[in-house]
Order: structure tokens, then sequence, then C-alpha cells
């Protein structure tokens, strides 16, 4: 994976785990292949499907797409997120945001 072509995402504002981070979480150096970077990440999973390279992928987001085939998962390493992950309703929130966020705390 250190020479593969890698899909990265530019946008630092999320605090998304990236290649740099993957590799050294699993103790390996820099990442060495051809680097295509986009700025969001639905376009990051639409070049991994038009094979310009490796994307990093979180379950839950990538699920539907590696059942369909659209993905495939290339090695078997995970890392846990650094971060953890929060819903915040707001105080006007209507019913169905209401019951979406219940819904979603109660599959968790």
């Amino acid at each position: 994976m250190l020479k593969a072509p890698l899909i990265h995402l530019s946008s630092e504002e999320t605090g998304w785990t990236n290649w740099g981070d993957w590799f050294q979480s699993l103790g390996q150096g820099n990442p060495k292949g051809r680097r295509f970077s986009v700025n969001n990440y639905m376009i990051a999973l639409q070049a991994a499907q038009d094979d310009i390279g490796a994307v990093l992928g979180w379950d839950g987001l990538v699920e539907s797409l590696m059942r369909e085939g659209r993905l495939i998962k290339l090695v078997s390493d995970t890392i846990p997120s650094p971060m953890a992950f929060y819903l915040k309703i707001h105080p006007k929130a209507g019913t169905k945001a209401r019951l979406f966020a219940k819904w979603l705390a109660a599959s968790s």
C-alpha cells in the first residue's frame, strides 16, 4: 500500500484520519505512491469507484458500496477513530429530526 495510488481528502476542517495517520498507526512509513487530492469525501469515494486509487473508508459510510461491489476492501488492517462521534440536536429541531436522533442513539 505504501506505493499504491492514494486518494487524499484535503479538507483540514474535518480532523478525519488521513493516509499519513493510518500508515503511522500501523507502524509504517509515509506513503510514496501517486497522490490524488480532493476536498470532498463523496468525490473521494467516486474517484475510488473510478479506479483512480485507494480511499480510506469508514465502515458505516462505505459498507453499502462494498456490498454492491462498487468498492472492495484492499487490506484487512483497521484503526479506531481517534475522535469520538456525537450528534447534536438543535433546540428547534422538528419531530422527525428528534425521532431520527433517538433511533440513531438506540442503534449504536
